[in-house]
């Protein structure tokens, strides 16, 4: 089903993600490295800081901090929304550094699941990763004490994380891939959620459980096909075709799956009005939507 999309102006281009605050505010990470609190309503904007490097996935961790992951660093941070104080919290896990922190997403409990897309490209080489089809992703999770145990690995440019509503399940998506895998948090047990219709980006849990997912592009069979080639040959058109910056087709689509995996919701927009959907959150009956290419939050009315 096709919705209406309004347009939520921001002071910048490219919010990768849009998390909410417990006022209702929005906040979002700018490509200059800026982050910003927004009025849902008026779209009054606030700036909370500016990282040295690119914010991707951002989360509340409560009224005065958030979790960010700076794609272009590395690093999973802690930003205090009310000084803008940012402190480092993983930027190597197993004496490695981190090459592309992405997502993240907080338990109950205080533990941080994030992942990390690629050891290979840097955040603005994606292209090349997802011809290159490395499977050097993976899911960690941070433990209060500062361990990092990593639960899933080998993923095909993980990306988006989130928590099921009971916090039995942690997902991650598989961007090079088209699927999104669960975790059992108790037995460490790895399966499929859901194989999907498009490329997955960023997640969030609704309010009702819901599991939504954005999709930026459509399935594309050059990238398919391409997987089917030896990894040397692959190595060498990426490092080709990934500097052209190959077109991606506009598209706008999110989908909402319940616990089991079942698809209940195909939100689609016109691409002429929003598109390049790398975020969504569920509030007060309405989806906020970020993108990597618009200089808005788009808004949905469920």
């Amino acid at each position: 089903m096709r919705y209406a999309c309004q347009r939520l102006p921001v002071p910048g281009v490219a919010p990768e993600d849009v998390a909410i605050l417990p006022s209702g505010e929005l906040v979002t990470g700018l490509a200059d490295g800026r982050i910003f609190r927004i009025n849902a309503t008026t779209g009054a904007s606030q700036l909370i800081t500016t990282l040295q490097g690119r914010p991707l996935g951002i989360e509340v961790q409560n009224e005065t901090h958030l979790i960010v992951c700076d794609g272009q660093l590395g690093q999973l941070l802690r930003v205090n929304i009310q000084t803008g104080a940012v402190r480092v919290l993983v930027d190597q896990i197993n004496g490695k550094r981190i090459r592309l922190c992405n997502n993240a997403s907080i338990a109950r409990d205080g533990r941080i699941f994030f992942s990390t897309s690629s050891q290979h490209h840097a955040v603005d080489e994606w292209q090349m990763d997802l011809i290159q089809h490395p499977k050097s992703g993976a899911l960690h999770c941070l433990y209060s004490d500062g361990h990092v145990e990593t639960l899933l690995d080998k993923l095909a440019f993980a990306n988006g994380v989130t928590l099921s509503s009971d916090e039995s399940m942690v997902l991650v998506a598989e961007t090079g891939s088209n699927q999104v895998m669960q975790v059992n948090i108790v037995s460490r047990h790895a399966s499929l959620f859901s194989a999907l219709p498009g490329v997955p980006d960023n997640m969030s849990t609704g309010q009702s459980g819901i599991i939504w997912i954005a999709i930026p592009s459509a399935a594309d069979w050059r990238l398919h096909w391409l997987k089917k080639l030896p990894y040397g040959v692959r190595t060498g058109l990426a490092h080709t075709l990934g500097r052209l910056n190959m077109p991606v087709k506009r598209h706008a689509q999110v989908l909402g799956y319940n616990a089991h995996g079942r698809l209940v919701h195909n939100i689609e927009i016109n691409p002429a009005d929003y598109h390049m959907i790398t975020g969504v959150r569920e509030h007060a009956g309405k989806l906020f939507l970020s993108s990597l290419h618009e200089d808005a939050i788009g808004v949905v009315q469920l």
